[in-house]
């Protein structure tokens, strides 16, 4: 081979490494995750070839996807992990458990900062739909749907702010990775959080919530008009009773369906710290 064609042949290292994670999503299982230096390695791959190529991730089949999203949850949440439909308060009992496999902080730092590139990547690609071709479109939305980037994914993460260890050092990409969810399908979320409320059985409790969503889903807004949140405040009860479509308005004033900018991320991670802060004030550990 000439150095022509040697030159030609070339991988750049991120499309090798997208390559290589392909191959080896077939090969690797949670039970080889439980071994550090394996999982380390793996999660580090994957978070390389995620921030600096995710559209390179089109090439992979659904089940190498499928794979993909699995194991990402298992990153995150270990090797078992009971899914929840709703928050539970300290009314209820817990159930969702997590048993701690290679799961440490590092790796579910990995986990986020992937799921941030790859909404990134979609967000960035809605935006501009109107400009880029359909197909690539296609390509974005096939790549979230079957990875499993979607509303439960959403749910059983919030779900982590009700374990009775909860790391403040991974805020920053914890809320970073939750408002990209929410902003993939804002009204999904807005479902999920009525959902949520209703679900609650205490009154105190569930006006409580509200209120925690109500203030978060408007940290925009808060900044400019801190007079209106006492009488948001004190209008709580009586907008739980109101129609659902207005109501869940309420919780996503400041969201929509745009890649979130530094700034918007930095703001939402201000108001997302005091609604870990209250949120851990109510709810039910163990």
């Amino acid at each position: 081979m000439n150095s022509q064609d040697a030159t030609c042949s070339t991988i750049p290292t991120v499309d090798a490494a997208v390559i290589g994670l392909g191959h080896l999503l077939p090969l690797i299982t949670e039970s080889n995750l439980t071994i550090p230096e394996l999982c380390q390695a793996f999660y580090s791959l994957a978070s390389y070839a995620c921030e600096l190529r995710p559209q390179g991730f089109i090439r992979l089949t659904d089940n190498q996807l499928t794979s993909f999203g699995r194991l990402l949850r298992f990153g995150i949440f270990g090797v078992e992990f009971d899914q929840s439909n709703h928050i539970k308060s300290s009314s209820t009992s817990r159930s969702a458990s997590c048993s701690a496999g290679c799961v440490d902080n590092s790796v579910v730092q990995q986990c986020l900062d992937i799921i941030i590139s790859l909404t990134d990547h979609f967000l960035e690609i809605r935006s501009r739909s109107r400009s880029c071709p359909v197909e690539e479109l296609q390509n974005a939305i096939r790549l979230i749907n079957v990875i499993g980037l979607n509303t439960q994914f959403l749910s059983d993460l919030f779900t982590l702010l009700t374990r009775e260890s909860y790391s403040v050092n991974l805020e920053a990409s914890f809320s970073s990775a939750l408002l990209n969810l929410i902003h993939l399908s804002p009204e999904a979320y807005s479902n999920l959080v009525y959902q949520w409320i209703h679900n609650c059985d205490n009154p105190m409790i569930q006006t409580r919530l509200s209120d925690a969503f109500k203030h978060l889903g408007n940290y925009c807004c808060h900044s400019n008009n801190d007079s209106n949140n006492t009488e948001i405040i004190q209008s709580d009860q009586q907008l739980i009773m109101e129609d659902q479509t207005n109501k869940n308005n309420l919780y996503i004033k400041c969201f929509n369906e745009t890649k979130p900018t530094r700034s918007i991320r930095s703001e939402f991670q201000q108001y997302f710290h005091l609604f870990v802060t209250e949120m851990r004030s109510f709810i039910c550990f163990g």
